[in-house]
């Protein structure tokens, strides 16, 4: 049970202090569009680049005469072109947000990942029972909230998109209520290091 607890006290931190680290994949294109805020124009042109991909990806899939390994490296190519379309499509403001969107969530991808990894962080907060109690209902409220305005009928996709961050934001808010002094300065530290880190050379 403990370790139970361990484990949602670190996930619960991943969705409270990362952003759009639990973003699914069926809705990563609208999210992104709103963290970056795409004009319409924007969006038509990302939209028609990611079919372009899409299509292309799907006909070195089928390629018969290819290796898997040829496959895999004709669609890393593929989506490296594709991915500086994108970037083009940007103004500079936009490119230097999702350079820190991309940092975090590979920060949040390796630091989080498997049990060991969600238990150490939650271990370097050394958390109270309290706050892993706290966390978990936190946790628990808005993934309520959340599910309510998803089956909310009346809302507009793009209203539920800004309840939904709404949400989110509160949530965060909330759950830095949860820490400490010495634990939030734990956390900016963490983030600086992060954003000092040499990024690879592939995104």
């Amino acid at each position: 049970m403990k370790k139970q607890l361990l484990i949602l006290a670190m996930c619960t931190i991943g969705l409270f202090t990362y952003n759009a680290s639990n973003a699914q994949k069926a809705d990563g294109g609208k999210k992104h569009a709103n963290v970056l805020n795409l004009t319409a124009d924007q969006q038509s042109k990302m939209k028609d680049i990611r079919k372009s991909e899409k299509t292309q990806a799907k006909a070195i899939k089928a390629d018969s005469s290819l290796s898997a390994d040829a496959k895999k490296q004709k669609l890393k190519d593929l989506h490296s072109g594709f991915s500086q379309q994108e970037r083009a499509v940007l103004t500079p403001e936009q490119q230097a947000k999702q350079d820190s969107l991309r940092a975090t969530h590979k920060h949040v991808g390796k630091g989080g990942k498997g049990k060991k990894g969600q238990m150490a962080f939650a271990k370097k907060l050394n958390l109270s029972d309290e706050q892993k109690q706290s966390m978990k209902s936190l946790h628990q409220a808005q993934k309520d909230k959340i599910t309510a305005v998803k089956s909310n009928t009346a809302l507009s996709d793009q209203e539920k998109r800004q309840q939904i961050v709404s949400i989110r934001k509160e949530g965060r808010q909330e759950f830095q209520k949860l820490l400490t002094p010495e634990q939030k300065s734990q956390i900016q530290q963490m983030r600086s290091s992060r954003k000092n880190a040499p990024s690879p050379a592939n995104s």
